[in-house]
């Protein structure tokens, strides 16, 4: 329950409290000035973000220690640590009909769903509650 939280935010996009899943990586509690990335996952059509909180275990395991010896004595673990949202895109009744894919719907009427822009409400969400890592600028190496 400290790791794997199942939480709402209120979506103006979307007009409704909008839920997502959030796994904090293993030292966020030991670690308070440590900054992380996100990681956010999308699901399938029909799914709903609460489906995927059980799989948070495939994220926690790696994140807590190596098969590697020598990671093993300097306590380091084989992935790096990270935070884990899994965001919700499912329908409500007569909003989509294929499921969202995290897009907004214009509609006949010109007032669809705004999934996509309920995407970013909820980055925003996450940046301003979690310890993230500011997003910064990597040069790629040369080929």
């Amino acid at each position: 329950g400290d790791y794997v939280k199942v939480e709402t935010y209120d979506s103006p996009a979307l007009g409704r409290a909008q839920p997502y899943v959030v796994v904090l990586p293993p030292d966020y509690y030991k670690n308070p000035e440590a900054r992380y990335p996100v990681l956010y996952f999308l699901h399938g059509q029909g799914q709903k973000a609460r489906d995927l909180a059980a799989s948070a275990l495939l994220f926690l395991s790696p994140e807590m220690g190596s098969q590697d010896p020598e990671k093993q004595k300097k306590g380091e673990s084989d992935w790096q640590k990270m935070l884990v949202v899994f965001a919700d895109g499912e329908c409500q009744p007569g909003e989509c009909y294929t499921g969202t894919f995290y897009a907004d719907f214009v509609g006949t009427d010109g007032h669809g769903a705004r999934h996509g822009e309920a995407f970013f409400e909820l980055m925003r969400v996450v940046e301003q509650k979690y310890r993230t890592k500011t997003p910064e600028l990597v040069k790629a190496p040369a080929p």
